[in-house]
């Protein structure tokens, strides 16, 4: 019968009168009838062949036999060992997502998590759809959807996410940017653990994949992690090699910075002059800079200086001043952080330095120092803020916020904490007179830094061109609807 039919269908693509069908093996089921067909003469060649057609399409679809299906068993999903959430937190969840607004989702997750409540069944596949598209949310997902959602992940690639899985199981067969999140975790976590690993696989990797999975030797960087950055010093690539003395520059103990302190120590010296006709010692900075070796250029220290406000030596002394932790000063010197400040502040040479000793402070995130600048530098400078603690940075962020508005509010962004209060206050009105720049999608980012205490005071918070106050008004009303939501996620998970 297959023979036939193939004859059938090459006949209806050449034509009847080039190929005619041969009717010779035909089964006897079907030779009677085709014989019929064919001896009929009061219809042409052409309907006789599609009566034949049509009568082996049948036959040949009829003895078809259906495909028989086994059946599949699926899995049974495993109990929860966790309590859903109230019915509150339910309907909150529920306007969350209806707004869909990824900063409250966050929130909502959070305090599930920590409550060790899960999503109700019905809304688990709205919350895995999301994570496809929002990584950061997805290890909280993970948390709050339970064995439901590993469950659920089976009958769906895109939710695979929520699967349980070992680091060490991703570390070995996880795209890219799943392994440097696994290595990001162990440098919080085991920084041992994390260098021991990237070792271990380091040989194996391409040039582009080392130099991404060594950027995260950056977190909690210590001595431990010298000796393996010292070996990459003369990689291949270059890409690597200068992420390398990059990590290095930024550990006190490294050889490179020990470098960098011994010019600087033959470089720069105290000096004490007698002044008010000898009776009162002077002190001052005294700078001459010592031969700088070729190794050090190596590093990347530039000997020609760009700006024209710098000489060449001075430019080089900016380069290590900046290359060095601030409390080598106070070693070198031996006097404290706070007359340090101040010699470098008086001295004329020191005051094209200070800027470098700034820099340094953020380099290597150095906490005391970045208070003693906070304290007693004449200028202030805005890059310090997130090295001091929390409530310093609110007490300075109020105190210089009306001259560095846009800069204190960049940095106030980065901050996981809420906002105190009186920054709150400084930013609404600040806001109030931007709000097409702080309107209502900014609000809906980070709604997670405004406290729900604030009061939103419409009259005081208003700008002053008529043709602005319109669109203030609407941004007020949502950011009003967003802060309820807020605090109904609060009162949710604290009953």
């Amino acid at each position: 019968m297959m023979d036939f039919w193939n004859q059938v269908v090459n006949s209806s693509i050449l034509g009847v009168a080039k190929k005619p069908l041969d009717t010779s093996s035909l089964d006897e089921m079907l030779a009677e009838p085709i014989a019929k067909i064919v001896a009929n003469e009061s219809i042409d060649n052409e309907e006789r062949f599609l009566q034949v057609a049509s009568l082996c399409y049948n036959f040949r679809v009829a003895a078809h036999v259906p495909v028989k299906h086994t059946g599949e068993t699926l899995a049974a999903c495993k109990k929860e060992d966790k309590p859903y959430c109230s019915s509150l937190a339910e309907t909150v969840l529920k306007d969350i997502l209806a707004e869909e607004n990824t900063s409250l989702l966050q929130l909502w997750l959070k305090h599930c998590a920590a409550s060790e409540q899960l999503v109700p069944v019905a809304l688990i596949p709205s919350i895995l759809d999301l994570g496809v598209h929002h990584k950061l949310l997805r290890p909280l997902i993970v948390g709050c959807c339970g064995y439901r959602g590993e469950w659920l992940a089976g009958f769906n690639p895109e939710w695979r996410f929520s699967v349980s899985q070992s680091d060490e199981s991703i570390w070995e067969t996880g795209a890219l940017d799943q392994r440097k999140q696994v290595l990001i975790n162990w440098r919080q976590q085991e920084p041992e653990k994390g260098l021991k690993n990237l070792q271990a696989e380091w040989s194996k990797e391409d040039a582009s994949t080392r130099q991404s999975l060594l950027e995260t030797l950056s977190i909690n960087l210590s001595e431990n992690d010298i000796p393996f950055l010292e070996s990459l010093v003369n990689d291949k690539s270059k890409k690597v090699k200068e992420q390398a003395i990059l990590l290095l520059t930024q550990i006190p103990g490294s050889a490179i910075v020990k470098s960098y302190e011994q010019l600087l120590s033959q470089s720069i010296s105290l000096k004490k002059d007698k002044a008010f006709l000898g009776m009162v010692n002077k002190t001052s900075l005294s700078f001459h800079l010592q031969t700088v070796p070729e190794s050090m250029v190596k590093t990347g220290i530039d000997k020609l200086s760009p700006n024209k406000e710098l000489t060449d030596d001075e430019y080089i002394l900016s380069q290590l001043v900046q290359r060095v932790p601030p409390d080598f000063w106070e070693r070198h010197l031996s006097l404290e952080a706070p007359a340090i400040i101040d010699l470098f502040q008086k001295d004329p040479q020191g005051k094209k330095l200070f800027a470098s000793l700034v820099m340094a402070v953020t380099h290597f995130k150095d906490s005391r120092w970045a208070i003693a600048l906070m304290q007693h530098s004449t200028i202030f400078y805005i890059d310090i803020i997130p090295l001091i603690p929390v409530k310093q940075q609110e007490y300075y962020s109020n105190l210089y916020f009306k001259d560095h508005a846009e800069s204190i509010i960049a940095h106030a962004l980065k901050r996981k904490e809420e906002w105190g209060s009186e920054l709150t206050t400084h930013f609404l009105e600040h806001a109030s007179r931007n709000p097409y720049q702080y309107g209502k999608s900014f609000f809906s980012n980070h709604i997670n830094l405004i406290p729900i205490s604030v009061v939103i005071d419409r009259e005081k918070f208003s700008p002053k061109e008529e043709y602005l106050k319109a669109n203030w008004a609407t941004t007020c009303d949502y950011l009003e609807k967003l802060l309820a939501l807020k605090s109904q996620i609060i009162k949710a998970f604290q009953a």
